[in-house]
């Protein structure tokens, strides 16, 4: 997608929604891991290749990046988020 989009993170996957309303949807079982990085949380698939970034400065303030870090590291794993964030959106360091 180039240009502004938006990304919107749910309980079944994240869904990139471009300028002109194209919409691509991934669901967290196509994700293996989150890779964050000072700037962003990149979503790594199986195959170890970025599917996606989620640049930290698409939330409304930083105080929402722990929550979002945190539904991001659930949902990935499995397991039931404590909230969902609206939406979201160098060394690298995995979440965990």
């Amino acid at each position: 997608l180039h240009g502004r989009h938006h990304d919107e993170v749910g309980p079944g996957g994240i869904t990139w929604i471009a300028p002109d309303g194209t919409q691509i949807s991934t669901p967290w079982a196509n994700i293996d891991y989150i890779r964050e990085t000072e700037n962003n949380f990149n979503l790594i698939d199986h195959h170890g290749a970025t599917r996606s970034t989620l640049p930290k400065r698409g939330l409304p303030g930083p105080d929402l990046i722990p929550a979002l870090r945190e539904f991001l590291n659930h949902s990935v794993n499995g397991q039931p988020p404590t909230a969902t964030p609206d939406s979201a959106a160098d060394e690298s360091k995995p979440l965990g």
